[in-house]
């Protein structure tokens, strides 16, 4: 069965589907939450919100868009809030840490953390756009719908995000 099916079963109360959809996504969902809030329990935390508040209104998705973008913006969303929270706690200080990160070819692993601390800097919408665009490997398209703007909006913060970080590069 293929994911289109699962949502279309799960719109209709299929328990089962839905539990598949999950299964699918559930270490995408994860890995997001971790690269910007560099906190495993906080990530586990915010996924797990993230598959309840899909859960909750998977009967309004709309098919127009894939629900794995469907998913991420969801799960954006809940980030963010995480992230509002926690500014009111402590102050905040998110560094996108993974071992596979394609996103520039550092020769150290030294460049590569002070790389993560950039983009740990970076303001959320951009840090978002870059996270989305070249760890997750979404499109433009695909940004925009996660990110709840449009496809010109989520160039401007991915493109401002990487000048950003050249810049930084460059006083190195």
């Amino acid at each position: 069965m293929d994911e289109k099916d699962l949502v279309e079963k799960a719109k209709v109360g299929d328990e089962h589907a839905f539990m598949e959809l999950v299964r699918i996504h559930k270490d995408t969902i994860f890995r997001l939450a971790l690269r910007i809030l560099n906190d495993r329990d906080e990530a586990e935390d915010a996924a797990q919100e993230a598959f309840i508040k899909a859960y909750q209104s998977i009967g309004s998705f709309r098919s127009e868009a894939l629900f794995r973008t469907w998913l991420y913006r969801i799960t954006i969303n809940v980030v963010r809030n995480i992230r509002k929270a926690r500014r009111k706690m402590v102050p905040l200080e998110d560094v996108i840490a993974h071992k596979d990160d394609p996103l520039v070819l550092i020769q150290s692993r030294e460049e590569q953390k002070e790389l993560e601390g950039v983009i740990a800097q970076l303001p959320f919408r951009q840090k978002t756009a870059v996270v989305l665009r070249i760890q997750q490997g979404l499109s433009f398209k695909d940004v925009a719908v996660s990110m709840g703007c449009t496809t010109g909006g989520a160039r401007s913060h991915y493109f401002q995000g990487i000048q950003n970080l050249r810049r930084y590069l460059k006083k190195q």
